[in-house]
């Protein structure tokens, strides 16, 4: 089985992506100029609320938000500080008086509020597309540095849902509203752009003080050979630092040579299959229980990620690296003894001349749905089907165009299915588990009207306390259904020339945001 393994990992190609940090420091000989790698095919416009994920990668070297929600808190951007009122209704911003666009505009509270206004009338990607909607009932601007919204209710995620409005100058629309051009405050304006590169120069008048690289370009590579061997050749400084990644075996190799930096880090990032519950053979919670004891999660990380992770346990995450995890949860163990009996005990006791399990003469086959968002993504599925295979689980496995891969999804067209982490937000998972796990979510793997209520509830709970241990009974719900499961959680791994320093790692995709304080130099 382990050399199966071996094999298929070979065959794979990747990890995932963005980078640590390094020391700071800086040789003024050398020209401070940057090129990053993008794993995409090509770049859009750089309007922020286009949906294309090469443009949102895009978004945080061009524009900036009031505040920046992460695993370690929020932390303040275009809002100094802020208040709220006891009841959680009342939240106000001290907003920065010394932050202007790149066409010398201030920002003011009377510019906050108008993107505030139009992200609460976008329903498709903006405040106003939240689920249950966000109860906003206005927003108030006693001065320019000062910002006010109320709220009819508490709505504990308020903070987070924030950190993805952007400010934008008003010179950015023409008369009739239509974005015409990218002007924000953010690190770096905008030289030139096309589908396959942008070219980036230092905004002189930033916050935070000028930037020090001079020029800074993101090249789209989408192949991720093509990008190491880029890399390699020196046409770019910087790989893994998106969500497209390093593959663990180039990512080792370099690391051996001595002459790159390799930084790799745990994040909220969840590698998962899904069951269609509401179909035989998985409405069985023996048979979903059984698969998750047939699947060796250690030998997923060990020989698929190279190392480059950790074995998934529950929903959330695997300790308290990542917010809201409930630590008590133990996960699965690798125990195919185990899943065997759980299988008997389904009546999946027979077995036919290929070696599957039958149960009156029907063979225990199920279809495997995915697509390839990760170049690992294939193997990974095919690792799966022989792991159950082991424990008499046929497996066929069905690939799909990413592009209509959420249709098949949605209308549940599979028996297991791999299941992309949307919404899965490092500082607050709420997105997550409302769009797989609540009933009314848009892809629902699971309907208990006790974590409905709960995940209802959480959003008014402004004691943080309480809301983790909702959070942590909803978790324990999940395993109980067990509508799920949870593989690993992949490191984000960068490789960078060594002379790089003050690269951070960012979750999703504001990863490009630390450029703003990167240089070049040696020690």
């Amino acid at each position: 089985m382990r050399k199966l393994l071996a094999f298929m990992v070979v065959m794979a190609l990747a990890v995932t992506s963005p980078a640590g940090c390094a020391k700071s420091g800086v040789n003024q000989n050398v020209p401070q100029e940057l090129v990053v790698a993008l794993g995409q095919a090509e770049i859009g416009n750089l309007d922020p609320y286009e949906r294309g994920s090469s443009s949102w990668y895009l978004r945080p070297l061009v524009y900036e938000t009031l505040i920046h929600s992460t695993v370690k808190g929020v932390e303040p951007v275009l809002a100094e500080s802020w208040t709220v009122s006891e009841d959680g209704k009342t939240w106000t911003f001290k907003l920065r008086k010394n932050a202007r666009f790149h066409d010398g505009t201030l920002f003011t509270a009377d510019i906050a509020k108008k993107q505030i206004d139009q992200s609460m009338q976008n329903k498709v990607s903006g405040l106003g597309s939240k689920r249950p909607p966000l109860p906003l009932t206005a927003v108030e601007t006693p001065d320019a540095n000062t910002l006010v919204l109320r709220l009819s209710a508490p709505y504990a995620p308020l903070l987070s849902e924030l950190s993805g409005v952007w400010m934008i100058s008003p010179n950015s629309f023409d008369s009739a509203g239509k974005f015409i051009k990218p002007v924000g405050t953010g690190a770096f304006i905008p030289v030139s752009l096309d589908r396959q590169t942008a070219v980036f120069k230092p905004f002189k008048d930033y916050w935070r003080g000028k930037p020090a690289l001079d020029k800074l370009t993101i090249r789209c590579i989408p192949d991720h050979s093509s990008r190491v061997m880029a890399f390699e050749a020196g046409e770019v400084d910087i790989i893994g630092a998106d969500m497209s990644g390093v593959d663990a075996e180039s990512a080792k190799r370099l690391e051996r040579s001595g002459k790159y930096q390799v930084v790799t880090k745990a994040e909220a990032h969840i590698e998962m299959i899904g069951f269609n519950i509401d179909r035989e053979p998985l409405n069985n919670l023996k048979i979903r229980q059984a698969i998750n004891y047939a699947i060796d999660r250690q030998a997923l990380v060990t020989y698929l990620l190279g190392g480059y992770g950790f074995p998934a346990k529950g929903p959330i995450g695997f300790d308290t690296s990542i917010p809201w995890t409930d630590t008590g949860i133990e996960g699965f163990p690798f125990d195919p003894g185990k899943a065997r009996q759980l299988l008997a005990e389904a009546g999946w006791n027979a077995k036919d001349g290929e070696g599957y399990l039958t149960k009156n003469g029907r063979q225990l086959k199920l279809t495997l749905a995915f697509c390839e968002q990760r170049p690992i993504t294939k193997a990974l599925m095919e690792i799966i089907q022989s792991q159950l295979r082991d424990v008499g689980i046929k497996v066929e496995i069905r690939a799909h165009e990413n592009a209509s891969y959420s249709e098949v999804i949605e209308r549940k067209d599979f028996n297991i299915a791999y299941v992309p982490h949307y919404g899965k937000r490092e500082d607050d998972p709420y997105p997550y588990l409302g769009i797989f796990f609540f009933s009314k979510g848009k892809y629902p793997f699971m309907h208990n009207e006790k974590f409905d209520r709960l995940y209802m509830d959480q959003f008014r709970q402004v004691d943080q306390v309480k809301r983790h241990q909702m959070y942590c009974q909803m978790q324990q719900i999940i395993m109980e259904e067990c509508p799920f499961a949870f593989l690993f959680h992949p490191q984000k791994v960068v490789v960078m020339k060594k002379d790089i320093r003050n690269f951070d790692i960012v979750y999703g995709f504001d990863c490009f945001q630390p450029f703003w304080k990167v240089k070049r130099g040696e020690k």
